[in-house]
């Protein structure tokens, strides 16, 4: 598992390696068998992929922020500069 979580964003589609089966290698799987590094990067990878796919949701744009922001309607807070 470890290969494939180092391997970058692609390891959120990993597939049980037995071809007949096809099962999902999930979070909680990952939770269950990766070293507490490889569940840090997986969860990153998730809330990465999470921001980017989502049309509401966008990563806070100030230089050095980790943060995501996302768009409520009706909510009144903006930033007017």
């Amino acid at each position: 598992m470890n290969v494939s979580i180092d391997g970058g964003p692609g390891c959120l589609m990993l597939r049980c390696p037995d071809l007949s089966c096809g099962a999902v290698v999930g979070q909680c799987m990952v939770n269950q068998l990766a070293t507490n590094q490889d569940k840090d990067k997986y969860a990153r990878y998730v809330l990465r992929s999470y921001v980017e796919d989502s049309r509401k949701t966008k990563w806070c744009p100030a230089p050095g922020c980790d943060y995501a922001i996302e768009f409520v309607i009706g909510s009144r807070i903006c930033d007017r500069q």
